[in-house]
């Protein structure tokens, strides 16, 4: 799928979907299994829990940063998963993740580097 069709799609899927309620989209993909996992993170003091969701083509991290919901589809990566939603990306690999914030500057930290708790 091309990679700016994702926002597109779910911007009409949730504008189409008159039995979802307020805060909640639903995406219908008939005939295809959804998987869904959820892990924790440890990212320095701070715990994040991050639901995959994987559909298909399509690959979800769904996770809330400093009170802020993040919804980030999975785009291309040279190795591990990069999920990108709005200014952030989660890159994960292995049991490793690391946070960006692409509006900071160059040579800027990562917002959190985080360890996959067991």
């Amino acid at each position: 799928m091309a990679q700016g069709l994702l926002p597109s799609l779910l911007l009409i899927v949730a504008l189409a979907a008159p039995t979802a309620r307020a805060g909640e989209v639903m995406i219908d993909f008939p005939g295809t299994e959804v998987e869904e996992t959820t892990l924790a993170y440890l990212c320095g003091s701070t715990e994040i829990d991050v639901r995959y969701v994987n559909a298909g083509p399509v690959s979800l991290a769904i996770f809330d940063w400093e009170g802020e919901r993040i919804v980030a589809a999975a785009g291309i990566a040279a190795s591990g998963v990069r999920y990108v939603g709005g200014r952030y990306v989660w890159w994960s690999k292995g049991g490793e993740a690391t946070l960006f914030d692409e509006m900071a500057d160059d040579g800027d930290a990562p917002l959190a580097s985080c360890i996959e708790q067991s």
